[in-house]
């Protein structure tokens, strides 16, 4: 089993589409061979560990992965200075990580203003956006008109508030709706 044994030296194992890789919580996965993990899966384990003769690989440069969750934990230690402990919750690597992920757009623009109560965004570019990505407006001034309103007037803070939201939807123009409407003006 992976959780207990690891990935051996000259061995592979995959973690397929729609599978689960779940360990005991203090299960850390060595690999010393290789371990594949695709799209739509998966791992829960207490930290990872990659050794020089280790390859971790999810996705590939022609199938970039999309969907894939990796839950590392952390439990109590008795040792805090054993490797065993700090390898908990985290993924750490002596050998080959290589990791593809389907790409988006990082970054993009507002093409018009996007009023308080807005519940939908139209932005210049959404290459590869989808429901339940999370998206960050950021503040652009807000109701105010004049840099010293802006900056110095009543409710200035509200002037500069960016807002984390959940995409609900999203077409091929690029509109993209909000699960929560906007508190603030953001302008485009």
């Amino acid at each position: 089993e992976i959780c207990k044994n690891g990935i051996p030296a000259g061995t592979q194992s995959t973690v397929n589409t729609g599978e689960a890789l779940t360990c005991d919580n203090n299960d850390i996965i060595h690999i010393s061979g290789q371990l594949i993990v695709k799209s739509n899966t998966r791992v829960r384990a207490a930290g990872m560990f990659v050794d020089a003769t280790g390859t971790l690989t999810i996705g590939t440069p022609e199938e970039p992965v999309r969907d894939v969750h990796i839950y590392l934990n952390h439990q109590p230690c008795t040792d805090i200075n054993s490797d065993a402990c700090k390898r908990q919750g985290a993924l750490w690597s002596e050998g080959t990580l290589d990791i593809h992920g389907t790409p988006k757009t990082p970054w993009t623009l507002l093409q018009t203003d996007a009023p308080a109560g807005s519940s939908t965004l139209q932005v210049s570019a959404c290459d590869n956006w989808s429901v339940g990505d999370r998206v960050v407006v950021s503040a652009t001034g807000g109701e105010g008109t004049r840099y010293t309103n802006t900056v110095y007037g009543d409710n200035a803070d509200e002037n500069f508030e960016a807002e984390q939201r959940t995409i609900t939807a999203v077409d091929a123009g690029c509109v993209v709706t909000l699960d929560t409407p906007l508190r603030s003006r953001h302008r485009g």
